[in-house]
C-alpha cells in the first residue's frame, strides 16, 4: 500500500487498463474535427531563448509540461524534458521549444511528480547541480541521488519563498508510480506561482475535480 492511497484517483486503475487503453486506441472515440489536430505539428519559433534572457515576465513552451517561466527575476522550468525518447519508447513528437544548449541560467526546477513524462531523470541530470528543485513529498531522494543538493519537498497546500516568489503545491486528481512496487509512495500535485507580475498555474497531470 502506498503511503498516498487515500489521495490517489479512483479506482485506482492497473495494467489491464492500460491494456485496454492500447487496445482501444484504434477505435478512437473522439470527433472528426478533433482527430484532425493530430496531424499538426508545432512549430518551433526563434527567439525563445532571448525572452527568456531579459527580466521581463515571460513562457516559452519547450514542449509536454515542460514551460520555461520568467518571473520575479528568476527563471524556472516545470516538469523538464529535453531528451528525445521517454526511457527509449515514447518519442518526442515535436523538437524542443528551445534546445537545452541554448537555454539562460535556469535558477528554479519544479517536478509535479514521478511518471517518466514528467520526471525524466536524464534531463533533470543535466540540469544545473545549484539549481533549486521543487517537489512533492517523497519525491527528493531520485534529485539528490542526481547530485541536486538543494531539494523542497512540499505537501499539499504548503508553500516555499525565493526571492519574491511564492511556490505553493496543489492538489491534482492523479496517482504516482515509478515503478509497480512504488505505486503512490510520493506525492503528485500542480504548482500555483505567485511573482510580482503576477500568477501561473501548472497542473502537472490532473483531471477536473472539486478543488477547482
Amino acid at each position: 500500500m502506498g503511503r498516498f492511497d487515500d489521495r490517489a484517483t479512483q479506482p485506482a486503475r492497473g495494467p489491464a487498463d492500460i491494456m485496454a487503453w492500447k487496445l482501444g486506441r484504434k477505435r478512437d472515440p473522439r470527433p472528426a474535427d478533433f482527430q484532425s489536430l493530430d496531424a499538426v505539428r508545432p512549430v518551433v519559433v526563434d527567439g525563445g531563448a532571448e525572452a527568456l534572457a531579459k527580466p521581463e515576465a515571460c513562457a516559452v513552451w519547450i514542449g509536454h509540461a515542460t514551460y520555461a517561466l520568467r518571473l520575479g527575476g528568476k527563471l524556472l522550468v516545470t516538469d523538464p524534458i529535453w531528451s528525445r525518447s521517454i526511457s527509449g519508447a515514447v518519442r518526442r513528437l515535436s523538437p524542443p521549444g528551445i534546445e537545452l544548449a541554448a537555454m539562460p541560467a535556469v535558477d528554479l526546477v519544479l517536478v509535479t511528480h514521478d511518471h517518466r513524462d514528467h520526471m525524466d531523470l536524464p534531463t533533470l541530470a543535466k540540469l544545473p547541480a545549484d539549481a533549486l528543485y521543487v517537489t512533492g513529498t517523497g519525491n527528493g531522494a531520485r534529485l539528490t541521488k542526481l547530485g541536486k543538493a538543494n531539494v523542497v519537498e512540499l505537501d499539499w497546500w504548503e508553500s516555499h519563498r525565493v526571492g519574491e516568489l511564492e511556490l505553493t503545491f496543489v492538489p491534482a486528481r492523479h496517482w504516482s508510480m515509478r515503478m509497480p512496487w512504488n505505486r503512490n509512495d510520493a506525492l503528485w500535485g500542480g504548482f500555483v506561482i505567485r511573482g510580482p507580475e503576477g500568477v501561473a498555474y501548472h497542473s502537472g497531470d490532473t483531471g477536473f475535480f472539486d478543488g477547482f
